[in-house]
């Protein structure tokens, strides 16, 4: 909470690189808004400083039960009815299984990230605005396993609104609109060649 504190009393931005300035927008949203979420700011923070390839097997595999652990009483809460659930509790699970997701991928496990991705995906556009960088790194993953699992259309439609959003953390768009384009085209090619 302290580190949050010190983010938020900054008032120049401007000398500050771009991954910074990202961090810093992340620790304020974590400080304001997802007081409930503390404890997905380490392995967000993982995610986004692009940790989780370095992570041996074992420990990828401790994350995400530590993880599935956050989701369990957001679960027995709502009993996973997204019309009925608490705004921060929507955001917590969004974060909880865009995490889940991408362990997997690095355990090289799209079947079992396929298991998280429909609900990710159905989680994503209803996320508020401050939580936009979620949306759009949860659709991302979502779009990726989809491909990986050789659903194209649900992949370019999860990428294509993974696109719409545009300013926000730790911004990947253009790592969307590249791996969308590949995507299309590799759609174009199975088609041609059926």
């Amino acid at each position: 909470e302290t580190l949050c504190k010190e983010c938020a009393s900054v008032q120049d931005w401007s000398g500050l690189l771009k991954l910074e300035t990202d961090f810093a927008k992340i620790l304020q949203i974590f400080l304001r808004r997802r007081r409930q979420g503390r404890r997905m700011l380490a392995f967000e923070v993982m995610y986004f400083f692009r940790q989780f390839p370095k992570v041996p097997s074992h420990m990828l595999l401790a994350i995400k039960d530590n993880v599935q652990k956050t989701t369990d009483p957001l679960r027995e809460c709502e009993d996973c009815d997204h019309d009925s659930m608490e705004e921060n509790s929507m955001v917590e699970l969004a974060s909880a299984l865009t995490i889940q997701v991408v362990v997997c991928f690095y355990l090289g496990d799209a079947e079992a990230a396929l298991i998280f991705v429909p609900e990710l995906s159905q989680l994503c556009p209803r996320l508020p605005s401050w939580a936009m960088y979620l949306s759009a790194h949860g659709l991302y993953w979502c779009g990726r396993v989809f491909a990986l699992n050789d659903r194209d259309e649900d992949a370019r439609f999860c990428l294509q609104l993974a696109r719409s959003y545009k300013k926000y953390p730790f911004n990947i768009n253009v790592k969307i609109c590249k791996v969308l384009a590949q995507h299309e085209e590799q759609m174009a090619q199975k088609s041609q060649a059926a």
